[in-house]
């Protein structure tokens, strides 16, 4: 949806094709440009993306 939406679509269009509302899909889009670039650190045991550190409990 994001790609799409990046690509030039219009939000009546992407909420035709995808059935997700105008407003969820700017929030998400939004969200994703804002956040672009920061990925959570996958391959490190007991990090959390923010930088935390993970309880046994999460």
């Amino acid at each position: 949806m994001i790609r799409m939406r990046l690509s030039g679509i219009s939000w009546a269009e992407l909420t035709k094709r995808t059935g997700i509302s105008a407003s969820t899909a700017r929030k998400w889009v939004n969200d994703y440009c804002t956040r672009r670039g920061v990925r959570p650190q996958l391959l490190v045991p007991g990090i959390r993306s923010d930088g935390g550190t993970l309880s046994s409990k999460e």
